[in-house]
């Protein structure tokens, strides 16, 4: 990036930037981050929104965000922040619903099979907030329904809930 007349890497620019230059920003309901947003010109992107923000005040753990928005720290961590929710949903998805081992040719199965990724994650997520104080991930939720399902459905080995199990860990989500 270059600061004034002369290029600078971002670590050496981040450790030249003042505790006091950060300022208390709110980023989601309850939830603060010390930032500190300037306009500067990076090689190949031309000029640019670069916000520092960290946890607290005087913490040396920094996160850089880059905007060619010229807007406040504020808005630019809140529309990362939103990003965030998207990222959560493709590791889940990727990670426990298959989505990164399956391959198609035809769009109408493309559309179905994300109809049924969604349908799953959606089903997934509600069960998730009923069982907030056991279940963080999603990951978590498939393991206490399977917990669940088994000691709670009679003969379990040979009901549908297996089968069901069975058929989504080969052919979908490799449980």
């Amino acid at each position: 990036m270059k600061v004034g007349d002369f290029w600078q890497k971002l670590p050496e620019f981040s450790r030249r930037v003042n505790s006091w230059d950060h300022r208390k920003v709110k980023v989601k309901d309850g939830f603060h981050v010390w930032a500190c947003s300037v306009r500067i010109e990076v090689k190949n992107l031309g000029v640019v929104t670069l916000v520092l923000a960290k946890p607290s005040k005087h913490s040396r753990q920094i996160a850089f965000f880059v905007s060619n928005l010229d807007v406040s720290a504020q808005e630019i961590l809140r529309h990362y922040s939103e990003r965030w929710e998207v990222e959560v949903f493709f590791r889940a998805a990727k990670q426990n619903l298959g989505l990164d081992g399956y391959q198609m040719r035809k769009y109408k199965g493309n559309r179905r099979y994300w109809a049924l990724v969604l349908l799953a994650y959606a089903i997934l997520s509600v069960l998730q907030r009923c069982w907030k104080k056991s279940c963080k991930t999603i990951g978590d939720s498939i393991a206490a329904l399977r917990k669940r399902m088994q000691t709670h459905v009679q003969d379990y080995g040979r009901s549908y809930g297996e089968l069901i199990e069975i058929y989504v860990g080969e052919k979908i989500a490799k449980l």
